[in-house]
């Protein structure tokens, strides 16, 4: 190839590549064009979305920096007795903590700021911070929240405040925490139950506290405010949005605190001497109206401690017991409010049942005479009076007699008369298959045979083989001497507001007629006879009608109690 044609294709080439690189860098122009403009088209996008679809969701979230719903928990409600007495109130204890940040930054204007040192000594001295972890969590700027102290008491925590303000310190939050006193200690620990804490709020766990905790906890309210940097508390010039907190209502009880003082050193003292196993109960209800006058479960508690260790349990026990067996044992024992959750063989208490059915149905009266005789129920089954491990059996004797006495096989003569059906249809009738439905939590109920023999029969007619609870009992004896008519026992009378308006008020409830008024009318003579002449005559009292009945039942093999 000739020079001349290669400077010719030569040129033709350069051509050719200047063409390509125009084209090429059209296209690189058009495509950086392209994004730039999608990609604005996005921010655009994005913003619209935040200044329209998501403007309150941002707005809001920025508010929160500078504004803050701020609880305002209400006081809980007292617990009265009869008399007005208070035997539960809540009082308050102070939680301490502080943003490290926030505290120092409130010194870095001031002439003469303080230290880290200065600010934990202070502290050390005011609510008993320990002074060298406080110098530590002071320098701890990057922690948002250190838990400084718990459980400061009133004069501590205004003594703070006291301090905080003069010097200006930032950054340190006070929260009022609820605490529940109970003014007597351990007086009617079961039936007032206690209440723990819950997120800065009260919760009651057993008793009265649980049974009406929702009359007691009151409602919410809370503050809308602007709140400074500091301790996030409303700023003085803001304009809050206030709901404020309803407090709790007051429920006052029939309990009268001096009867269940006596009643409690009674049982107290039964209980010191001859450490029952199953523990000691008492119950005093008023039998006309159902309302309860005392109320005691031995061995209790103090409220105010109530995970304390137990009555009659060693410390060294306790301490190699896990949390969970410390929790189970108070639970079962000391909380344990036996006169409504325990059953027991109610004994020779049911033979004024059995007398009394028998009156009702026409099958008796008080001066039939019976014979003493042991009764053969199986081959296997024989009843005998209580006489005969001493001095044989009492013979021939009276309805009357044999109630003062208490003889067995008078009573199951008695039953056989009545009849399994009939006997049984009353025991149903009496409530003894149902809870009494009493204004307590955890009340348990009586264990009866779904389909009773002869020899069940037998046995229950003076009282054992089967199981009631203290409330059951009391609750029929009240029907046996109040003119027949099975009555709700009930252990509050009132709910109240702060200002004495009364929210709800209790009324006697009868739930039936188990006996006639006649029937009731001649037990009731019965029972004045047992304290008068009979085994009961330990508890007359000269001047005043006393009524009632001794009981022995077998809860063991060989065992009585």
């Amino acid at each position: 190839m000739s020079q001349n044609e290669r400077k010719e294709n030569t040129h033709v080439n350069d051509e050719t590549n200047t063409a390509r690189f125009r084209i090429g860098g059209r296209i690189v122009l058009v495509t950086v064009f392209l994004a730039l403009t999608l990609f604005m088209g996005y921010l655009i996008k994005v913003q619209f979305k935040l200044q329209h679809d998501q403007y309150e969701e941002y707005s809001y979230k920025a508010s929160q920096m500078h504004w803050q719903r701020i609880k305002d928990v209400p006081n809980r409600g007292d617990i009265l007795d009869r008399n007005g007495n208070i035997l539960a109130s809540t009082t308050y204890e102070y939680t301490i903590g502080i943003t490290p940040s926030d505290v120092m930054k409130s010194q870095e204007n001031r002439k003469e700021p303080l230290s880290k040192q200065d600010i934990a000594d202070s502290f050390a001295e005011l609510i008993g911070a320990d002074a060298n972890k406080m110098v530590e969590w002071l320098g701890e700027e990057d922690t948002p929240y250190v838990q400084v102290k718990k459980k400061v008491n009133y004069e501590q925590m205004k003594g703070l405040q006291a301090y905080l303000s003069e010097h200006n310190i930032g950054g340190v939050k006070i929260d009022a925490v609820p605490k529940r006193y109970y003014n007597y200690g351990s007086l009617a620990a079961q039936v007032i139950g206690f209440a723990d804490q819950s997120d800065n709020s009260l919760i009651g766990q057993y008793g009265i506290e649980a049974y009406y905790n929702s009359y007691l906890t009151g409602t919410e309210g809370y503050t809308y405010a602007e709140v400074d940097n500091y301790n996030q508390s409303a700023l003085p010039y803001s304009a809050p949005t206030s709901i404020q907190a309803q407090d709790g209502y007051n429920v006052q009880l029939t309990l009268d605190m001096n009867i269940q003082r006596i009643c409690e050193n009674a049982c107290r003292d039964a209980y010191n001497e001859y450490q029952p196993r199953e523990g000691v109960t008492c119950i005093v209800m008023d039998p006309y109206s159902g309302e309860i006058l005392g109320m005691v479960s031995m061995p209790d508690f103090d409220l105010n401690t109530p995970r304390d260790i137990p009555y009659g349990v060693s410390e060294k026990a306790w301490s190699d017991m896990s949390s969970e067996d410390q929790a189970e044992y108070l639970m079962r024992n000391a909380w344990r409010n036996r006169c409504i959750s325990d059953t027991y063989e109610p004994g020779s208490t049911m033979k004024a049942v059995t007398t009394a059915i028998a009156l009702e149905e026409g099958l008796t009266y008080e001066d039939e005479i019976f014979s003493d005789a042991p009764i053969q129920i199986t081959s296997v089954d024989t009843i005998r009076c209580w006489r005969e491990k001493t001095d044989g059996n009492h013979g021939d004797e009276t309805l009357r007699e044999a109630f003062e006495r208490s003889c067995n096989p008078i009573f199951v003569r008695l039953a056989q008369r009545i009849g399994i059906e009939k006997y049984y249809d009353y025991i149903h009738n009496c409530g003894f298959y149902d809870v009494t439905g009493v204004d307590l939590p955890a009340e348990g109920k009586g264990i009866f045979h779904a389909e009773p023999t002869e020899v069940d029969l037998a046995t229950l007619s003076f009282g054992e083989s089967s199981t009631v609870t203290p409330l059951q009992l009391i609750s029929v004896y009240s029907a046996l001497v109040n003119g027949g008519d099975l009555m709700r026992p009930h252990i509050a009378s009132r709910v109240v507001d702060a200002n004495g308006n009364i929210i709800r008020e209790y009324e006697p409830e009868k739930v039936r007629t188990i006996f006639s008024s006649r029937t009731s009318a001649r037990v009731r003579n019965l029972l004045e006879d047992v304290v008068k002449e009979g085994t009961g005559s330990a508890g007359y009292v000269p001047g005043y009608y006393v009524a009632g009945k001794t009981s022995t039942s077998t809860i063991d093999v060989g065992e009585e109690a």
